[in-house]
């Protein structure tokens, strides 16, 4: 009884039952951390293991909100999730560097854990979309090796949630997973990939163009949005190969790739399409537009010298056809418009050589 009247016999009890309560909270948490670890290895798509991120953290952990920051300079990983049949622009919580506007410096990703107050002059890119009311935030970087491949942000509207003297080791090994999960998954696409990229140029084959044409033509169908098929081939190519050989006719096939594709921009689609042709696909590009990239092209492959016979240069021109769908049209799109796009535009392109060649032929399907 005499302890009990003993005041610091009574607070070193209270700070026990605290201290208790604290190691059960952080049990607690550790096994839902390793839980969430083991559900993202046992994910094996791309868009699986973002959805996860990005849902079911905030939902197990009570965070108001979570962004996923992925860095993107070759579009890979945005285009494997527009393959899987991810909506980026209806997705405001996941973030590309190097693609969008203002998020181009990788500087903006962070190389060690920071937690801390919402910082709204630095932080709010991150959270742009979320009406919450952020008091606390953790930038936690995702790495593989040396290399930031990205950051996952999450916020609080509790100030107390993120605190800045904090040790963030369960969410660094979180990320770690997270990371590893990725980049696995990204590596899988690459291989299933492999099966739709022409051995010759590298670039993406006619069965993955026309898969992609669909998916293109049913997203104009729900959103209006313009879209435009670019057909290309060498002038006289069959001429070249004849005089020339087979040899050199490759290597212009691999150069033409390359220019062409120097000239296209992230989201849009080059694939060898048959034989000496190579077809584009110019997403949410207007008409107008896709001419002028097709005059631009056209322009750049006549301004250079190709590697011909006993490495003499080759001069080389192209022709152009354009199938385009205008923006507003998605109430006039027939079910077989995929098929009709490129059939028109191998048409216009046809059309352009029998005048002369070096020369764009277009027209408007609707």
């Amino acid at each position: 009884m005499q302890e009990e009247r003993n005041p610091q016999v009574r607070q070193l009890r209270k700070q026990m039952v605290n201290l208790l309560a604290q190691t059960r909270e952080n049990d607690e948490k550790a096994l839902s951390y390793r839980a969430q670890e083991g559900r993202f290895l046992a994910l094996e798509t791309l868009s699986s293991i973002v959805s996860a991120a990005l849902n079911e953290y905030r939902q197990s952990f009570d965070i108001d909100a979570v962004t996923l920051v992925l860095d993107d300079p070759d579009y890979e990983i945005q285009r494997t999730l527009e393959d899987e049949g991810v909506d980026l622009a209806g997705e405001q919580r996941l973030k590309f560097l190097a693609t969008q506007y203002q998020l181009r410096d990788a500087a903006k990703l962070p190389r060690a854990s920071k937690l801390g107050g919402y910082d709204y002059t630095s932080q709010q890119w991150l959270f742009d979309y979320s009406d919450a009311m952020l008091q606390s935030v953790a930038e936690i970087p995702l790495m593989r090796g040396e290399r930031v491949i990205g950051a996952l942000a999450l916020g609080s509207r509790d100030p107390a949630r993120f605190p800045q003297d904090a040790k963030p080791a369960l969410l660094d090994s979180l990320a770690a997973v997270l990371a590893i999960c990725l980049e696995n998954a990204l590596n899988q696409a690459r291989i299933k990939r492999a099966d739709l990229t022409d051995p010759l140029t590298g670039v993406a084959n006619q069965k993955y163009l026309d898969r992609r044409l669909e998916e293109e033509t049913a997203r104009c169908r729900r959103s209006g949005e313009p879209l435009s098929c670019l057909f290309i081939e060498a002038d006289d190519f069959d001429g070249i190969n004849q005089k020339h050989g087979r040899l050199v006719a490759d290597n212009l096939l691999i150069k033409l790739a390359d220019v062409v594709g120097s000239q296209l921009r992230g989201s849009d689609t080059l694939a060898r399409y048959e034989g000496a042709s190579f077809a584009v696909l110019l997403v949410r590009s207007a008409p107008q537009d896709s001419k002028y990239v097709a005059d631009r092209i056209r322009e750049v492959i006549a301004g250079r010298s190709f590697d011909g016979p006993d490495n003499k240069a080759l001069a080389v021109h192209v022709s152009v056809g354009i199938s385009a769908l205008q923006a507003e049209s998605k109430k006039n799109l027939p079910r077989n418009i995929a098929d009709r796009m490129t059939r028109i535009a191998e048409e216009m392109l046809k059309q352009a050589q029998s005048a002369g060649g070096d020369s764009v032929v277009a027209t408007v399907l609707n």
